[in-house]
């Protein structure tokens, strides 16, 4: 072959005069540069395979604070829940308990007091905040004792503190029941048993008002104690 020959653009192919020709020799190892048969370059090396993926080392978890149970947690969820529901009971009984009563002592009230509400319109304002006042109770009660059971941390201060009116409340029940209190009509029936049991439920909640706080300084709400947990 004389002179250079033409390659195409691609430098595939070269032109021999008449016809296109393959630059590749048949045994896929020499190409035509347009004036000699040069062999080709050895294919690259495959590039190394990248380095697996290294996972971070697992690191121990943080531990963590729990609250553990003792020996006093147990009685004394049963003991706010049971009270709570007494008491919720009690709140359900009292408006239609003392409906006739309150209505009758009112009646009283107004014959000795001159000038005041008509004693029908007395009664029916007293049952219907008595009722409302029910239904407020029963829900608080309500709560309570599901909290006690389920033994929220903050239940434990709520508690506390309404267990703490119960404090305020004991003086003023004994007071009425026994009469110290000046009343235009002196109570009797069924209210006087109301005014002694609120006494009695007063007494039962500074004593478990007493043992909560115990629990709440000597080991922590719901008397549990703080221990270490790793977490998974």
């Amino acid at each position: 072959m004389s002179g250079a020959a033409r390659l195409s653009a691609d430098g595939l192919f070269y032109w021999d005069g008449s016809r296109w020709i393959s630059a590749l020799s048949p045994d896929g190892r020499h190409r035509w540069d347009g004036t000699r048969w040069v062999p080709l370059q050895a294919a690259p090396a495959a590039a190394p395979p990248p380095p697996a993926f290294a996972s971070p080392p697992i690191r121990a978890a943080a531990p963590r604070t729990v609250r553990v149970a003792t020996s006093w947690t147990k009685p004394l969820q049963m003991t706010v829940a049971g009270l709570a529901a007494v008491e919720a009971v009690w709140y359900l009984v009292i408006p239609f308990w003392l409906a006739g009563p309150i209505a009758d002592n009112l009646r009283r009230t107004a014959v000795t007091s001159p000038g005041a509400l008509d004693a029908s319109q007395l009664s029916a304002l007293a049952i219907l905040s008595v009722g409302a006042t029910s239904v407020v109770l029963i829900a608080i009660a309500t709560a309570v004792a599901i909290g006690a059971v389920r033994r929220w941390i903050w239940m434990h201060y709520v508690v506390l503190v309404l267990l703490g009116f119960g404090i305020l409340d004991l003086p003023i029940s004994v007071s009425n029941a026994t009469g110290i209190t000046p009343q235009a009509v002196p109570i009797s029936g069924r209210l006087l048993v109301a005014q002694w049991v609120a006494a009695g439920f007063s007494v039962v909640e500074i004593a478990l008002f007493a043992w909560m706080l115990m629990a709440l300084l000597r080991r922590g709400p719901w008397a549990t104690r703080k221990e270490l947990s790793a977490q998974e």
